[in-house]
């Protein structure tokens, strides 16, 4: 799906919405206690034109699509833009979309990425990466844009009544991004054919941010007070019924998740400092890695990554398979879900620290047969403590691998799954993963 916005998850649309629709009855809560105190209850705040959604509008699903379309337009200033060509389909035919969509995912590409993970210690061996994954956006999809042809896919059993409240958000999200496709064009659309798995993150996290954002004006301004109230609670009860679907692995979900809740606080941030035109800006030049979605300020300063430190390789004998950009958001994840030592909000703060201290990654795995040989190799500013986290994070992930030798530069690990060398200075680290250690160390020596 490279150079195209993600479908819509659920679970992180809830996640981003219920802290949006807290901040939006606490707003409506103090408006009212200021309108009862100033006597002037029934004077309307001045705002976008069209009307809140009542609980139970008298309107047509073609009437609720031009309401959703104009107040979406007005919230996100581009009211001239045409209205987009909305196509409905079963809650099962939507699924079936999806999964043909993420047909381009293919067996190998699953194989390649579960290999890497494996090795991470984030994913069990012999785990179906690929069916784990179709199966997860084929339960939480709510609902896609699909650039290549300008259409909104949305699901409705019953296209003769308006959508209900959480639909009603989906399509407002959707809009979004068809407005700006329309307006300005996608980021990810437009990206090089090289262009690296950071960077494609870093635009859809732009695109989906964007659209929550929309979200979260929309329950405001098109949303009455008791609709807001009883979304809360659809909200509550949406997030209980995906967690009981498919459990995918932390880091994978949170990887899914990573372009609606991150890119939801970068867009907030450019918003903040400079309204939509900010916004619209970014997309004439949009950040380029995930280290400026998690931080603004360096994306407005003009961040520029490192290029990482070379590497080795294990021996002819092996092939090597891809090479995977690894940027800051993949450290905060890895770090962030390693191991379960009881240890989650102190083992958190050391990954965001060591992620703010992220200059530059690369992955790159070769295989032999059912071997894999991972390098991980990264520029940094952490000093000694990155360094220390790297230890870390490889001491937690992997469990069953003995620590066999530990320098103030180095260290080594030898287990019954692989082995593993590292290999860390203040500004660069190496971290080398084979089925032994020789093959691993080798991989440390340019």
């Amino acid at each position: 799906m490279t150079g195209r916005p993600s479908p819509t998850l659920l679970l992180a649309v809830a996640a981003v919405l219920i802290s949006a629709l807290d901040g939006a009855l606490l707003v409506q809560r103090q408006d009212d206690a200021v309108a009862s105190v100033d006597g002037a209850a029934d004077v309307a705040s001045p705002g976008p034109s069209a009307s809140p959604s009542p609980s139970a509008a008298a309107e047509t699903l073609q009437e609720q699509l031009e309401r959703i379309a104009r107040l979406v337009a007005e919230l996100r200033g581009l009211p001239d833009a045409d209205l987009p060509v909305v196509r409905y389909v079963s809650r099962a035919e939507l699924a079936d979309e999806v999964r043909s969509e993420l047909d381009a995912y293919s067996v190998a590409d699953a194989d390649r990425d579960a290999r890497v993970l494996v090795a991470l210690g984030v994913l069990e061996p012999g785990t179906d990466l690929r069916a784990l994954i179709l199966t997860a956006y084929s339960e939480q999809v709510a609902g896609f844009y699909d650039p290549e042809v300008a259409e909104i896919v949305v699901p409705s059993d019953d296209t003769s009544h308006r959508l209900g409240r959480l639909d009603e958000l989906t399509l407002a999200h959707e809009i979004g991004h068809a407005l700006v496709d329309a307006g300005m064009g996608l980021v990810s659309m437009d990206l090089a054919d090289d262009a690296g798995e950071d960077a494609a993150l870093a635009a859809t996290a732009l695109q989906e941010g964007d659209a929550e954002l929309v979200m979260a004006q929309y329950i405001q301004e098109g949303f009455s007070l008791v609709d807001q109230l009883a979304l809360a609670q659809e909200m509550v009860g949406l997030v209980e019924q995906l967690d009981a679907l498919t459990a995918l692995p932390p880091y994978v979900q949170q990887s899914l998740e990573f372009p609606y809740i991150e890119g939801f606080a970068f867009v907030q941030a450019l918003h903040e400092r400079g309204g939509w035109a900010a916004v619209n800006a970014a997309y004439a030049d949009p950040p380029t890695t995930t280290y400026e979605i998690l931080y603004p300020d360096a994306y407005l300063a003009g961040f520029d990554p490192v290029a990482p430190p070379p590497l080795g390789d294990p021996g002819r004998s092996w092939t090597e398979a891809t090479t995977i950009d690894m940027g800051a958001a993949d450290v905060r994840l890895l770090f962030g879900n390693a191991g379960v030592d009881g240890d989650g909000p102190a083992r958190l703060a050391r990954a965001d620290r060591a992620a703010s201290t992220w200059r530059g990654g690369t992955l790159r795995l070769w295989t032999q047969g059912e071997g894999s040989a991972v390098a991980w190799h990264l520029a940094h500013v952490g000093g000694s403590a990155f360094c220390t986290a790297l230890r870390g994070f490889y001491d937690a992930a992997i469990v069953g691998d003995q620590l066999v030798e530990d320098t103030d530069t180095g260290a080594t690990w030898d287990g019954p799954r692989q082995a593993a060398a590292m290999a860390c200075d203040d500004t660069t680290a190496r971290l080398a993963m084979a089925p032994d250690l020789a093959t691993a160390s080798r991989m440390l020596t340019p």
